[in-house]
Formats: C-alpha cells, structure tokens, sequence
C-alpha cells in the first residue's frame, strides 16, 4: 500500500499533473491502512528488519507487474487486453500467495516479533 502511495502521489507531481487516477484512493484509503499497518505491526516485538524489507520489496514487485502489463495495453503495443487481464488475476493471486508462503517459510522466521 505505501509503494502505492509513493507511486501515485510522486508520479503525479512529477508529471506535473498532480491528480491521477490512483491518487485520491492513495491519500485517503492506502495512506490511513499503511499508518494502521505500521503502528500494529510495530507493536510489542514488532516485525524483523527482513519481514519490512519483504513487505516493501513485494510491495513494489507487485506495481512493477502491474505496469509491465498495463503500460503496453495503454501505448498500443499489444490490441488484445487479454495478457494484461490474465497477468491481473495472477498479479492479484500472487498478492496473496508470496506473502502466505512466506509466512510459512522456515516456520515463520521472517515474521515472528523481533525479541
């Protein structure tokens, strides 16, 4: 979610345009969750180094993915949406999988509270 912010917020401002389409949910929805995400999982113990470096990592690995199948659909270089839906809905299961598996990874290692 924060890669989401940074995303679309900077890119806006970059292009000097501002809004976009992702900026207004980027403030007020995914800027609210990622403060509520931080102070929980900062809580007693908190996350390992590693579990934020994953977080963050996947987190911008999801939006590279993202772009690298809308941005082509959107300068014309492919007719057909259907590879850019297809790789949504593995994108959007991905969203969910690489974070579960991770979890289960080395019996949680990576996401027990730091001692």
């Amino acid at each position: 979610m924060s890669v989401n912010i940074v995303a679309h917020v900077t890119g806006g401002t970059v292009a000097g345009t501002i809004y976009n389409p992702g900026w207004l949910t980027a403030l007020l929805l995914f800027l609210p969750l990622t403060a509520w995400t931080v102070r929980i999982l900062s809580g007693r113990g908190g996350f390992r180094r590693g579990a934020w470096a994953f977080l963050i990592g996947w987190g911008t690995a999801l939006h590279l993915i993202l772009a690298v199948s809308l941005v082509p659909l959107v300068k014309g270089w492919i007719s057909t949406p259907a590879p850019a839906i297809v790789l949504q809905v593995v994108n959007a299961g991905l969203l969910i999988l690489v974070p579960w598996l991770a979890e289960r990874w080395r019996g949680g290692v990576l996401i027990r509270p730091a001692s």
